[in-house]
């Protein structure tokens, strides 16, 4: 309860400081975890005066989601998008715009605030997964990042330039180092680590099994076209974090008929997902695609066994012929479902 009691404190200091008057989103910097030795990058959010705020971009995995998406590099359209950020945000809303639970926190931390005052809204976002409280540890970091923001501010309101790069692909960062006297800090420009994240991948299908699915299937015909996204809406896990499922849908363009759907738990792995699902589609309709069609490039490599295996065509494509209204249909079908609860 101290944690979440000093983070509020921090929270609402932070935002009579009201660090956007001269930082806008566009000035991004590090700070590193003294415990975990992790890079957190701070974006200061209300410039624009739409939402005020912070949010701390995790990793380099959160980074890279900060630079697509400041770069339109994605569809603002996209229901996906959410699940491309790794981040801790702190927003702030009006009182009757919070949740009952985040209401009750507040009061019971002392914190009375009335309308006129903009209250804190503090989530953890995770791809895969409903917006969520933070844990003890999120807590600890995300307190520790709005007293770093709150240090650096003035300096940054007296020099705007700070954050210029000396070289390109660097940013400025608080740095961290852990003595018997405390935590002290220093600024350093910072080059990220490329994501620890391998290539995806799938293993190659075995020989004698293709060789025998090629002789009970014979001739390829039509055009199948897969996808996967995240579901709609979420799924409930108990008293754990609700999570969006991974949705594989596969489809027959020709026929506009779905052959296949499934739903996948964002923690599972889905590398293999693609080619399993295939072996088990042809085996099912008793029928072998000339060509499968996909719109994302990661799609492309999962499914190089199949196209090595079995001779087909895996294309890349800028918009599907049938997928997208299926899955139209598909989200208002679960939001329905969901209504009804």
């Amino acid at each position: 309860m101290e944690d979440q009691k000093e983070l509020y404190k921090l929270s609402l200091k932070f935002r009579d400081l009201a660090p956007w008057k001269c930082m806008t989103d566009s000035d991004l910097f590090g700070i590193q975890d003294p415990q975990t030795g992790q890079m957190g990058y701070c974006c200061v959010l209300g410039n624009a005066r739409n939402e005020y705020g912070l949010v701390v971009y995790l990793g380099t995995e959160g980074l890279k989601a900060y630079l697509r998406i400041f770069r339109e590099r994605f569809d603002p359209e996209d229901p996906d998008l959410m699940h491309v950020q790794k981040t801790l945000n702190l927003t702030f809303e009006r009182r009757s715009c919070l949740p009952g639970e985040d209401l009750k926190l507040l009061d019971s931390l002392g914190f009375h605030l009335n309308e006129s005052q903009l209250c804190p809204l503090i989530r953890s976002y995770l791809p895969g997964y409903f917006p969520w409280h933070l844990t003890g540890e999120q807590a600890r970091y995300m307190s520790l990042a709005l007293s770093q923001v709150m240090e650096v501010y003035p300096r940054f309101k007296a020099n705007p330039r700070m954050f210029s790069p000396p070289e390109p692909g660097e940013f400025f960062a608080r740095m961290s180092q852990r003595e018997d006297s405390g935590v002290t800090w220093t600024d350093r420009w910072f080059t990220p680590p490329a994501e620890d994240r391998a290539a995806l991948s799938a293993k190659p299908l075995d020989r004698e099994e293709a060789g025998r699915i090629k002789q009970d299937i014979g001739a390829k015909k039509g055009t199948w076209e897969v996808h996967s996204f995240y579901s709609p809406v979420p799924v409930k896990d108990g008293t754990n974090r609700p999570f969006y499922g991974r949705i594989f849908l596969w489809m027959d363009s020709g026929a506009d008929f779905i052959l296949k759907t499934h739903l996948l738990h964002p923690s599972k792995e889905y590398e293999n997902e693609f080619t399993r699902q295939f072996l088990e589609i042809i085996r099912e309709v008793k029928s072998m695609p000339e060509k499968v069609f996909v719109t994302n490039g990661e799609f492309l490599a999962l499914l190089e066994p199949v196209r090595l295996a079995f001779g087909i065509d895996v294309v890349l494509v800028k918009k599907f012929k049938r997928i997208g209204q299926a899955r139209l249909k598909m989200k208002e079908y679960m939001s329905k479902g969901l209504e009804k609860q």
